[in-house]
């Protein structure tokens, strides 16, 4: 990572043109939409429609982190050359706790002791509440 940030950054920092950042997000889109296809051939209607729903509102979501990161590099006059590493140290570190919460959280639900836990602690705490009453 650190070599890609270094080393494979792009040659322009700065802004993106209009027409570059239109003809980048369209090529993305049709990218989505391929793929959509290409599930929908393989693995029906509804593996589709989870897909397209999915990719949708993730990039929906997108245009909210827009603004968000816009706020944030206006608010701490990030300079134009630092943007690129700042997004990608960014976006990286947002995967890797995005996996890490998941498989936690995968983990917790698999094995039952979280759950098994909180409720043998709030069932206690009804017990406690019912014994100082009564």
């Amino acid at each position: 990572m650190a070599f890609d940030v270094n080393f494979l950054a792009p040659s322009q920092v700065g802004r993106m043109p209009v027409p570059t950042a239109a003809r980048l997000s369209s090529f993305w889109l049709c990218m989505g939409l391929c793929f959509n296809i290409f599930i929908l051939s393989h693995l029906g209607w509804e593996a589709s429609s989870g897909f397209m729903q999915g990719f949708v509102l993730e990039y929906m979501l997108s245009f909210d982190n827009l603004f968000v990161f816009h706020l944030i590099f206006a608010y701490y006059c990030t300079p134009e050359a630092l943007v690129y590493r700042a997004l990608y140290f960014g976006i990286v570190g947002a995967i890797a706790f995005r996996v890490l919460l998941i498989t936690l959280g995968y983990s917790l639900v698999n094995t039952g002791v979280f759950f098994g836990q909180v409720r043998l602690r709030r069932f206690a705490h009804l017990q406690r509440l019912e014994d100082s009453s009564g």
